[in-house]
């Protein structure tokens, strides 16, 4: 079966699938490719501010060797605050990578389970049989949107968590819900907010 975004099984995914008994392959899909966007923009734009704002804190004092105490406490904690930034969005690089992931997020679909695998990172075989997917949403309130996301439970028993933030991404979990053996309408969920929302897949 192919798929509307034309991706096909890799050679990872099906060797993962035949060791797991998943059966004949039916479709493949790209999924968090916003949130992977947004993620790495955000991550790599905080750390390139916070080496502006200490790099520039730094000249400032080398340079103009200010004599009022005022101003060496405005730039310490100018510097503090750059050091800050790159240790909070570094340290967000740097978990994503040894989490795995890395590259992009494809879905392969088989007759009795699911395989996540990013591109240059892990590979996640998920049985029908034996784990739990979780098509859920909520309405935080103060947000534009409704969160929707499928959550992924692995052999580990961690919960992992494929996130949508455009309307076609919304549309292409539905999608993929049924093939999932999962109702095309998430289960309406209470808000999960901050340390509780799972990691991302």
């Amino acid at each position: 079966m192919s798929t509307l975004q034309g991706w096909n099984f890799t050679t990872r995914a099906a060797e993962q699938a035949s060791a797991a008994s998943l059966g004949n392959w039916r479709s493949t899909l790209r999924l968090n490719k916003q949130e992977d966007k947004n993620s790495l923009t955000n991550s790599v734009s905080g750390v390139i501010v916070g080496f502006i704002v200490l790099g520039a804190s730094v000249l400032f004092l080398t340079r103009w060797h200010p004599q009022a105490p005022e101003l060496w406490v405005a730039v310490l904690v100018m510097s503090l605050i750059g050091l800050g930034l790159i240790m909070v969005f570094g340290r967000e690089l740097v978990h994503r990578y040894r989490a795995g992931v890395r590259g992009m997020l494809l879905t392969h679909v088989y007759d009795a389970g699911v395989v996540f695998e990013r591109t240059e990172g892990q590979v996640f075989t998920v049985p029908f049989a034996s784990s739990q997917l979780r098509y859920v949403t909520w309405d935080e309130g103060n947000d534009e949107r409704h969160r929707e996301q499928l959550w992924v439970t692995l052999a580990d028993g961690s919960i992992r968590a494929v996130e949508t933030w455009t309307a076609d991404e919304c549309r292409i979990l539905a999608q993929l819900a049924p093939s999932l053996r999962l109702d095309r309408t998430p289960q309406l969920i209470a808000p999960v907010r901050g340390t509780h929302q799972p990691e991302p897949l």
